[in-house]
């Protein structure tokens, strides 16, 4: 009898195994107080092969996956949705984890809301993690896709989309993950979020059953390259348009461009300040692109400006000051 869970969880990589932290991230899986369910570990690091020898857990429930060469982290990814066998699937990175009680709440979710394609919950992140106590308290909201991503684009609900428990058929017919650039798996898991606000409407829980962990060596937090980013930002941007064109009308899609663009502000200014090299002219280009586009939403968009000119200034101040800094140790 095939699971009701498939959990995909990604390990390897260029850099290799990370097995601390692969341990850590199974001994929560198996710690889960619903048993119905199967792991899936798609190692991408071919120089080494990865199962209950080098993990030191024997379990029937964990199926490994060995490339024989580099995937790269969205075909990695999708080669898992691939071969689970579960009704609802998610993902999971090796360096992070889930609450005892994440699956037991889901399927609770899932059960009392008539089978939704998506039950997305709430995150902490960190170095360590506390998870909460779910299992005995119905924490969760239904919402149309409207509702969903009205509050999902201003950060009003913190959701990381590939962590949602997905039906395997929905999540399959989208594709899978998707790169919105060629060069970078910047803002993936997002596009697979703004997806979520075309659906009739998914189930959330407002509890952090699911732990992101914060390191260097993450490249989501570590992302420095401002270049690269921009044009990332470009192009989701223009990808998730023309996705959710597919439901919203032009009122609706001014207010919904000019929360992506506030979006891509703080997200921009974090990625400068983690570069250590504050380059004014890339400020400068990175503000004509936001005033560009902000241009096309209305009053939202005069809102985007002021915020944008805020931010860029504040930062332009801090790079002359970085600078005058670096100057007087020489």
């Amino acid at each position: 009898m095939n699971p009701f869970f498939s959990i995909g969880v990604t390990t390897g990589g260029r850099t290799g195994i990370r097995l601390d932290m692969l341990r850590e991230c199974l001994k929560s899986l198996l710690s889960s107080k619903d048993k119905d369910y199967e792991i899936l570990i798609g190692n991408d690091y071919p120089d080494e092969k990865v199962g209950p020898a080098l993990t030191g857990v024997d379990d029937q429930r964990i199926r490994y996956l060995n490339h024989p060469v580099n995937f790269g982290e969205m075909r990695n990814m999708n080669s898992l949705m691939d071969a689970s066998c579960g009704r609802y699937f998610t993902w999971l990175a090796d360096d992070d984890m889930h609450s005892p009680d994440f699956l037991v709440t889901v399927r609770k979710a899932l059960e009392k809301n008539g089978f939704p394609k998506c039950v997305a919950t709430s995150f902490a992140c960190g170095e360590t993690y506390d998870p909460p106590v779910t299992s005995n308290v119905d924490c969760w909201e239904v919402l149309t896709g409207e509702q969903f991503i009205l509050r999902y684009l201003p950060r009003n609900i913190r959701v990381i989309g590939c962590y949602a428990m997905m039906d395997i058929d929905y999540i399959r017919s989208l594709g899978g993950m998707i790169r919105p650039h060629d060069a970078t798996s910047h803002y993936s898991d997002i596009l697979l979020t703004i997806k979520f606000g075309l659906l009739d409407r998914l189930v959330f829980i407002n509890s952090p059953l699911v732990f992101f962990r914060n390191h260097e060596a993450s490249p989501s937090w570590g992302c420095s390259d401002c270049d690269e980013f921009l044009e990332a930002q470009k192009k989701f941007l223009a990808m998730s348009i023309n996705i959710l064109l597919q439901k919203y009308d032009a009122s609706r899609m001014e207010k919904m461009r000019a929360m992506l663009l506030n979006w891509f502000v703080r997200d921009y200014m974090s990625v400068v300040r983690r570069s250590g090299k504050p380059d004014v002219t890339k400020i400068r280009s990175f503000r004509r692109f936001i005033e560009e586009e902000a241009s096309l939403c209305g009053g939202d968009g005069r809102k985007t400006v002021e915020y944008v000119k805020s931010e860029s200034w504040q930062m332009t101040k801090w790079s002359i000051a970085r600078w005058f800094s670096l100057t007087k140790t020489f």
